[in-house]
């Protein structure tokens, strides 16, 4: 891969320079390019330049006009119109495109968390529901879950057999810790037919009612 590299002999007045960053420069350009630029703070301040033509564009034209300022102020006067990063060590510097981080999608991320009862146990199976759409997820053998692309102002609709329903705004969390209470009226409300599937009583049933 192709480098641009400026490193020419340094003058004799810097061959014993003051370490790079306490060094002050003084320099006033003005409509000229990048390269000239950097071309006179190689040879007035004994500076070399690494980078990839590819990347950076020296051939922008920029003025300049600072005194005793230091390399890495200069540097972002010369780049302010460029996303450059700098990297110095001792007289060499050197230059790259400076990424931008990617920027995650507006309103959607990931929660992850856990239920359990008032004593601190797991609740198995609990329902842990988007509200307002019909997506969800049940807790696992840990009383765990894990739900991705949440949308903005997400809110989670919980339930439990035996447990008191509850709502819980995600907000910016990405980890939720749920207490559900327990609840004696939904479970005076079960009724269990055959095998023990809950399910309201049919006319002519012969059923068993847990509760009073």
């Amino acid at each position: 891969m192709l480098l641009a590299l400026v490193m020419l002999s340094l003058p004799a007045a810097a061959q014993q320079p003051p370490q790079s960053g306490d060094e002050r420069i003084t320099l006033s350009m003005n409509n000229v390019t990048i390269e000239q630029v950097l071309e006179r703070l190689r040879s007035q301040y004994g500076y070399s330049f690494v980078y990839k033509p590819q990347e950076i564009n020296v051939q922008r034209k920029v003025s300049i006009d600072v005194r005793q300022q230091t390399i890495g102020q200069v540097l972002d006067r010369v780049f302010a119109a460029q996303q450059v990063r700098y990297d110095v060590e001792q007289k060499i510097i050197h230059l790259s495109k400076q990424t931008a981080p990617a920027k995650p999608t507006p309103g959607k991320r990931s929660v992850e968390g856990s239920v359990v009862d008032e004593s601190g146990l797991p609740v198995v199976g609990a329902a842990v529901i988007i509200k307002g759409t019909t997506r969800g997820i049940s807790t696992d053998i840990d009383g765990g879950f894990h739900l991705e692309e949440l949308p903005e102002n997400a809110i989670l609709h919980i339930s439990a057999l035996g447990y008191a329903e509850t709502d819980v705004q995600v907000g910016t969390r990405t980890s939720l810790h749920v207490f559900l209470k327990e609840d004696s009226q939904t479970l005076d409300d079960v009724v269990i037919v055959g095998y023990g599937s809950p399910r309201a009583p049919p006319p002519a049933a012969s059923v068993a009612v847990f509760g009073g």
